[in-house]
């Protein structure tokens, strides 16, 4: 008899040969009987496939596939789950894997009868799978059992492969095509034992079998033996036998997006590229991966986690999301069969299978672009229902991804078999809900992000939040002891003393939690502990908390202390900024409005300004590094935190997040990061903030360098309509392709920014609204880093506290460089006999309100706002005693008069800010009063003539206010008297709720580097105590109420405190032990009744 079975290496596993020697024991030798073993093949798409044995029977073509497992088997879903004396496995049906297989070798088959001129039909190639081992007991559903079969006589529960199958009479195959056609046509198709599809590199060995396959790639495992052996996962894009030069390319394209995409981003929870290259199916991506990772729905399966497992897989599957989310990069396509968790003790998960990730930079054009091949199985059960419409949201599809996996993990099955149940099931439910032993909280969470309609579901940002609450709640906490902070929950403490409150998230250097704790005067110590991931990462903290020393405060996160080891981890204590990003808020709620927008823009490129005085990058400015921080007494505003990649090298030019880099890095023009790169990202998270998306070069689909454009197409259609012309321009310059061309520093961006914001100003003569004019408008609140500019000659000390400077300049501050200042103090002592207000603004129309009070050097301020919430700044009044004015701002002007006095107006004020010396020009009104007096009325928001000319003829001089205090001191140093006063404590909204300060000045005969010229030595700070000064490591002394530091002293006196603090010029002069002296004579009235507060000039006593 001819040659019957064809096997021409033995298989190196020993129970795939067993298998095999059953087969062919048990198979007839008689036509048309034949089979072929261990061999592979190439389909047409590129892909080679390993078979285990393909049998020609009567009753047709088997394509078996041989899987050996002993023990028992359960099976009612896709998942099996084997059992062997305690041993478990778990194995997804490799049945529709096989159809595939079997399928792609009837393609290959019928091209090689078309090439030879067979005209006899080739049959039908059935797949098949034979679970070999000997004693298997199966439990398996009709539908499981579908083309199953087991060994003849040793197996129960399943058709016998030779009975029920390979045995059974037919007509399907004839003797005559099994022996003269079949294997003519397996020749031509090249079929046979081919081994160069199993190496990669020259140096990566790839398993047999594949991991799992799509339509145009596979995966395999891959090895490295050498000193250190590796392991990974290859993932084949199957180019090379594609049929048309597109095809192919259209492969090679999404291989290379793959790559490119995973690129930009460094994270724990999603996989990692090690190499891309070439391989004989196409282009290859190296993925780091251990043979004992498991996909997900395997992991559940195998490891029946507990639920503080099964939370934490889901705390790192969102926090994976969200790091995405914020480096501008969506997945579309969350799966469980897309998400692998490794075999640690504490299992670490993450996300693949990124072909179909969308870059929100992208235009929405290109989110419609199929993602079905992304999938082995197209009708993945895990998709949001709107994931095949062109254009869908890429988030929300995320969101539904995150749910519908949440659902598996917590009830232990798919939300659905196919994605037409899924579809109807959503129809009904408005939401998926697991029952089965799922608590109502956990249930309601994946509701609420499985929303059938993409607007109703939860952003991620939410789904963290309540997950907070529900690890509190669903894991006792409370009663756990102290934890490694990189596994802590909230309710968990840390050294026993800090609290849990919130998991912020982990990025790629490091896991964020919200701590607090209660000290011993009751008040509640909230910070920030970020803790470094591994010792590696632990430099990239020390290297942040090094510049954080020097720039931190005011708009940037302050260091409060660290780094410093927690449980073995190294940890910085950081200010807490708000448990809101910026970027959240816009992935919430879209576009920022008009108020919001104008004052978040200010405080980007104030925080921005902060880092470039002091010579640092941020490298990584976008909104989801400015957290939306409350602070007393002047609402919310915007803090910079995360400086991990400041310390990047400026010849890494592609480091950050992508889309919020400038493109034009690299070139041999700029080939270094600089500060235009720095503005660019700030006017990316702008136009973010501005429209909700960002800008787009072209189309999106090359790089802008191929872009003919000069900037690229601001999303005006996003803009408030009101805002859109000024808007398009602002962006048009601050991102235009020449670095040259854009805005030259802060100062002019800011300008440009403010001047977007030109509204009409409100005439007092009628409470209306007049044409608006080409001004700026800076909504500036009381108390907050603007009051700094209106004061720039009142009080550089106040400004100093209100910014909150940096701690290595607490007491320090620069002298700027300003146009003009006021003359040279004469020698000897500077005092105010009666430091008291000689002007009055009288009879304001509407919301209107006077705040700000203050007079230094004789020069006296009030400022004018309205609208008690938001508290716009309308106008700053000053008053200018002789030889306080430079009249050299109205020499050459065209006078006019306000009732008998002569005026001027002038377009371009200068208005220097006291502390970095920018200048900023406003239109104002000036009036001479007589005898080298002046009376200046300078427009922030009312800004024309006429209501500039309207306010100055509201002030009434000659009228006399007292500033008054509740406090005195019986000593101050000889040489000390007042020179200045500041009075926060009458502003209309000092309340109980709300945070102020009030300033004494004092000076000497010597010059101080104040800002404002004058000479100040002391200031004294009185304020609420939310917002009284506290550094960590100030000692209380014997008194039980005071406290000391390098160049000043705080007191605590109850409801408010009071800060003594000297100028750096001065500390030769004044020991610790004056201060000490002021503090134990200060006498403290009662902060509630004004009747009896001391008046500025009886302060010293």
């Amino acid at each position: 008899m001819e040659r019957w079975w064809f096997q021409e290496e033995v298989s190196p596993f020993r129970w795939e040969q067993d298998a095999l020697e059953h087969v062919k024991r048990s198979v007839r030798r008689e036509w048309p009987y034949r089979a072929w073993a261990t061999f592979t093949f190439t389909a047409i798409t590129g892909r080679v496939n390993e078979c285990d044995l393909l049998v020609a029977a009567p009753g047709g073509l088997f394509l078996i596939e041989i899987k050996s497992h002993p023990g028992s088997l359960r099976a009612h879903t896709g998942n099996w789950r084997f059992n062997d004396g305690g041993t478990r496995r778990a194995l997804r049906n490799p049945l529709h894997l096989l159809d595939r297989k079997a399928k792609e070798l009837r393609a290959v088959l019928d091209r090689a009868a078309g090439r030879l001129g067979v005209s006899e039909r080739v049959p039908r190639v059935e797949p098949v799978v034979f679970l070999s081992a000997s004693g298997l007991v199966a439990d398996m559903d009709d539908v499981q059992r579908q083309r199953v079969y087991g060994r003849d006589r040793e197996s129960t529960g399943l058709p016998w492969l030779w009975r029920d199958l390979l045995g059974v009479d037919g007509t399907e195959v004839s003797p005559d095509f099994a022996r003269d056609v079949l294997p003519n046509l397996l020749a031509e198709a090249d079929v046979g034992a081919a081994t160069a599809h199993l190496r990669f590199g020259g140096e990566w060995e790839l398993d047999r079998r594949p991991l799992n396959v799509g339509v145009d790639w596979e995966d395999r495992l891959a090895r490295r033996d050498g000193d250190i052996a590796e392991e990974g996962r290859l993932r084949i894009y199957l180019s090379a036998d594609q049929a048309t030069a597109t095809a192919r390319r259209a492969v090679e394209r999404a291989a290379e997006r793959e790559y490119r995409v995973l690129q930009r981003i460094v994270h724990r929870g999603v996989v990692q590229p090690v190499r891309f290259g070439p391989h004989p199916g196409g282009w290859a991506i190296l993925f780091r991966h251990k043979t004992s990772d498991l996909r997900l729905d395997d992991h559940l399966e195998l490891r029946e986690p507990a639920l503080a497992q099964r939370l934490d897989l889901l705390r790192q599957l969102a926090e994976a999301v969200h790091y995405a989310h914020g480096h501008a990069l969506c997945h579309r396509a969350l799966s469980a069969r897309s998400v692998w968790v490794s075999a640690d003790e504490r299992p670490v998960l993450r996300i693949a299978d990124w072909r179909s990730a969308f870059r929100l930079e992208e235009p929405a054009a290109s989110v419609g672009h199929t993602i079905a091949a992304s999938f082995s199985d197209p009708d993945d059960p895990y998709l949001a229902p709107e994931s095949e419409i062109p254009g869908a949201n890429p988030v929300a599809l995320d969101v539904f991804g995150l749910g519908a996996i949440a659902y598996l993990v917590l009830s232990d099955e798919e939300p659905a078999r196919r994605r037409a149940e899924l579809r109807d099931r959503l129809a009904v439910e408005e939401g998926l809900r697991p029952h089965r032993g799922v608590a109502e909280g956990l249930s309601d969470l994946v509701f609420d992000a499985t929303r059938p309609d993409p607007r109703l579901r939860l952003s991620v940002d939410g789904f963290l939040q309540r997950l907070d609450a529900l690890e509190r709640e669903h894991l006792a906490t409370d009663h756990l002891p102290a934890v490694d902070p990189l596994v802590a929950v909230p309710g968990q403490y840390l050294e026993e003393r800090w609290l849990v409150e919130h998991v912020l998230g982990t990025g790629s250097t490091a896991r964020a939690l919200q701590v607090a704790r209660t000290t011993a005067d009751g008040t509640v110590d909230r910070r920030v502990f970020k803790v470094a991931l591994d010792e590696e990462r632990a430099a990239r903290l020390r290297a942040e908390a090094d510049v954080l020393r020097h720039v931190g405060g005011s708009g940037v996160v302050r260091l409060l202390a660290g780094p410093r080891e927690v449980h073995g981890r190294t940890v910085l204590e950081l200010e807490y900024a708000g448990n809101r990003s910026v970027g959240a808020r816009l992935r919430a709620e879209g576009r920022l409005e008009r108020p919001e927008l104008e004052r978040y823009g200010v405080h980007v490129l104030r925080g921005l300004a902060q880092l470039a005085a002091a010579g640092v990058f941020h490298r990584d400015l976008k909104p989801d590094n400015f957290g939306l921080c409350e602070r007393p007494g002047s609402g919310v505003e915007l803090v910079l935190y995360d400086f991990s990649l400041s310390d990047a090298l400026l010849t890494e030019v592609t480091v950050g997040t992508g889309g919020y880099l400038d493109p034009f890095l690299g070139s041999a023009r700029r080939p270094l990061y600089d500060g235009h790169a720095e503005r660019y990202a700030a006017a990316v998270s702008l136009h973010e903030m501005a429209s909700g998306v960002l800008p787009v070069w072209g189309d999106g689909s090359v790089h802008p360098g191929a872009v003919s454009a000069d900037w690229p197409e601001p999303a005006a259609d996003r803009f408030d309509p009101e805002l859109r012309a000024g808007l398009t321009r602002f962006f048009q310059r601050a991102l235009h392709r020449d670095a040259e061309r854009r805005y030259p520093d802060l100062p002019s961006m800011e300008a440009a920014w403010r001047e977007v914001y030109a509204i009409r100003p409100r005439s007092f003569a009628t409470g209306v609204r007049l044409r608006a004019p080409v001004w700026t408008r800076a909504r500036v609140r009381a108390l907050v880093g603007f009051v700094a500019v209106l004061l720039s000659t009142v009080s550089a000390a106040y400004a100093f506290a209100v910014l909150q400077p940096p701690q290595s300049m607490i007491w320090t501050l620069v002298t700027p460089s300003v146009s003009k200042v006021p003359p040279q103090r004469p020698p000897g002592p500077v005092s105010v006999e009666n430091p008291q207000m000689t002007f009055t603004i009288t009879s304001l129309p509407g919301d209107a309100f006077v705040a700000d009070t203050g007079i230094f050097g004789g020069v006296q301020s009030e400022s004018v706002y309205y609208d008690d919430r938001w508290r716009y700044l309308g106008a700053n009044v000053k008053l200018y005693p002789p030889g306080t004015f430079d009249r050299t701002a109205v020499l050459g002007r065209r006078a006019f008069t306000v009732g008998p006095r002569t005026a001027f107006h002038l377009d371009d004020f200068p208005d220097p800010h006291p502390r970095s010396g920018w200048t900023y020009t406003t239109p104002a009104v000036i009036v001479e009063y007589g005898a080298d007096t002046w009376l200046v009325v300078r427009g922030y928001e009312w800004t024309e003539r006429d209501a500039l000319v309207d306010l100055a003829g509201r002030v009434e001089v000659g009228a006399r206010r007292q500033l008054r205090y509740p406090i005195r001191f019986s000593y101050v140093p000889g040489g000390l008297a007042v020179c200045g006063a500041y009075d926060g404590l009458s502003d209309p909204w000092r309340g109980a709720n709300d945070g102020w300060h009030a300033y004494l000045h004092l000076c000497d005969d010597k010059a101080s580097e104040s800002s404002t010229g004058h000479g100040e030595a002391v200031l004294v700070d009185l304020s609420s105590t939310n917002l009284t000064p506290a550094r960590p490591g100030w000692d209380t002394d014997i008194t039980g109420h005071t406290t000391s530091l390098d160049g000043g002293l705080v007191v605590d006196c109850g409801a408010f405190g009071v800060a003594i603090v000297v100028r750096a010029t001065h500390r030769s002069r004044y020991a610790d032990a004056d201060l000490e002296q002021m503090a134990r004579s200060l006498e403290i009235r009662d902060i509630a009744n004004p009747t009896t507060w001391f008046t500025a000039a009886e302060v010293i006593g």
